[in-house]
C-alpha cells in the first residue's frame, strides 16, 4: 500500500512538472512572438498579451 501512495504521488508530481514547464514555455513563446511580429505597435502587443494572460487567468497589475 505504501509503494502505491509513493508511486502515484511521483506519477502526479511529474505531472505537474510538466505543466507547469510547460505553462512557462508558452508564456515564453507567446512574449517572443508578440516581440518580433509587433515590435512597430507596442499598443497593440500589450492588449494581446492582456488578453492571453487574462485566458490563464493571471492577473497584470
Amino acid at each position: 500500500m505504501k509503494r502505491l501512495i509513493y508511486t502515484s504521488n511521483l506519477f502526479y508530481l511529474f505531472g505537474l512538472m510538466l505543466w507547469v514547464g510547460g505553462m512557462f514555455l508558452l508564456g515564453i513563446l507567446v512574449e517572443i512572438m508578440v516581440r518580433v511580429n509587433l515590435k512597430d505597435q507596442p499598443q497593440l502587443g500589450s492588449l494581446i498579451m492582456n488578453k492571453i494572460m487574462d485566458v490563464f487567468n493571471v492577473n497584470i497589475i
